[in-house]
């Protein structure tokens, strides 16, 4: 995940101290959990979670993605330091090439109507109305278009994770969830790789939280992404609405996604994700 880190001085100038250490997901006892069992039986629940959510097979044969959303930052701090775009929750449509992070993302409102954010092989690009995709270094569109994408396909992709870990069971309010720690790299904290904690519901099978770091924003912020209102399109489960909190208790959000509609158009010619197939950047 990438970030401009320019619009969080005033957070990091707050929070220097934390600043300096990596947040770390791992429960106390973590150590507890780590055996071939815990290991098996967290990549056998990812599995199933993806079958729940209709497969990654079925998913990749649909080609592409287009969903219609609003993205709510009730908070104006939080809006004037992280949202680079300049109204509150413009209608948006963000087309994925399903199984990469290609995409791009159509403001269809607002100060920014018809202002186009693109990136295709990690190579960044900007569209204004009738006009070609000009290429240039982004770091908004390089963070936020394969972060909205990783929220709405969590579920989907989590599993491709190099480590799964089954960590225990944890009850909230009435609700038992099944929790499975995710990571690459290394089992602990390091720059390179954001650690993510699932929250299965052990009666729906639905992915209810997902506990997430963000290294890309300092290496010590932590995020809770609460997913409601389940549908099923052509047979693949998405969530309509992703609620982003600071933490499992917190009351307040920090932002709110609503789907307004989505789709899947197998038609949507190739050129449109990838204008020019030539250029690629690092991740």
């Amino acid at each position: 995940m990438r970030f401009v880190l320019s619009r969080l001085s005033g957070i990091l100038i707050l929070t220097l101290a934390a600043a300096c250490t990596l947040a770390d997901l791992r429960p106390g006892d973590f150590d507890s959990y780590i055996s071939a069992a815990a290991h098996r039986q967290g990549a056998a629940l990812m599995r199933q979670l993806e079958q729940h959510y209709g497969g990654r097979q079925l998913w990749k044969r649909q080609a592409y993605t287009v969903l219609e959303f609003r993205d709510d930052w009730p908070g104006w701090l939080e809006r004037k330091l992280i949202v680079p775009w300049p109204d509150n929750a413009p209608l948006m449509r963000l087309t994925i090439q399903n199984g990469s992070f290609n995409s791009r993302l159509q403001f269809l409102e607002g100060r920014w109507q018809n202002r186009t954010w693109g990136i295709q092989n990690w190579a960044t690009y900007l569209e204004e109305a009738g006009q070609s995709p000009e290429f240039q270094p982004n770091a908004d569109i390089k963070f936020w278009l394969p972060t909205f994408q990783y929220f709405l396909e969590a579920p989907l992709r989590l599993g491709e994770a190099e480590y799964l870990l089954h960590i225990g069971q944890r009850l909230i309010g009435n609700q038992t969830y099944q929790l499975v720690y995710a990571t690459w790299g290394s089992l602990g904290p390091h720059q390179s790789a954001d650690q993510y904690i699932c929250y299965i519901n052990q009666d729906t099978g639905n992915l209810d939280y997902l506990q997430f770091t963000v290294r890309e924003m300092g290496g010590f912020v932590t995020s809770v992404i609460e997913y409601r209102d389940f549908r099923r399109v052509n047979g693949v489960q998405y969530a309509y609405e992703m609620t982003i909190r600071d933490a499992l208790d917190a009351d307040d959000y920090v932002h709110r996604i609503v789907v307004q509609q989505l789709a899947f158009d197998p038609q949507i010619r190739p050129e449109l994700l990838l204008p020019r197939p030539e250029l690629q950047s690092s991740k």
